[in-house]
This record gives C-alpha cells, sequence and structure tokens, in this order.
C-alpha cells in the first residue's frame, strides 16, 4: 500500500467513530429496505415508479458508496478469520 491510500484509510477512520458507525450503518440498511420495499409495492401493483423513488434510490446508491468507504478503510487486514473468532 502506498503513503496516499494509507493517509485517506486514517482520515475516514478519524472522521467516522465506531461507535458511530455501527447505528449508522443500521439506519442505512433500514432506509434500504424501506426504498426497496416500496419500489417493491409499486412494481407489484404496476402503478410505475414515481420519480421521487428514482431519485432517492440514485441517491442512496451514492450515499452507500461512501459508506463502502469508510467501512473497508476499518476494515483490519490482518485479522484471523478461519473460524476461532468470535464471529464464528
Amino acid at each position: 500500500m502506498n503513503t496516499t491510500e494509507g493517509m485517506g484509510n486514517e482520515l475516514l477512520k478519524d472522521i467516522i467513530t465506531p461507535k458511530i458507525r455501527k447505528p449508522l450503518y443500521a439506519i442505512y440498511a433500514v432506509i434500504g429496505l424501506i426504498l426497496g420495499g416500496t419500489q417493491v409495492g409499486f412494481s407489484a401493483a404496476e402503478l410505475g415508479q414515481p420519480v421521487w423513488l428514482t431519485v432517492a434510490l440514485a441517491v442512496f446508491a451514492f450515499v452507500g458508496t461512501a459508506l463502502g468507504f469508510t467501512a473497508s478503510a476499518n476494515t483490519n487486514e490482518e485479522a484471523d478469520f478461519a473460524g476461532d473468532g468470535p464471529g464464528v
């Protein structure tokens, strides 16, 4: 990894603390369920998709990119996920 990437990762770790990230990810997931369910509902009713829903889904996807970068910056590359940790 070059030093520029390392600095960017450190910046992302400082901006959003672990205490904030977990509820933020949960809120993002709930919003995704609501938007996705709304889209499925309009589709099932064959009503066509309203413009506000199209815009909301586009913004949701855009924000997801930032959350993905933040999650990636906070992933421990040295962690051993062989099955002996608490995540199993």
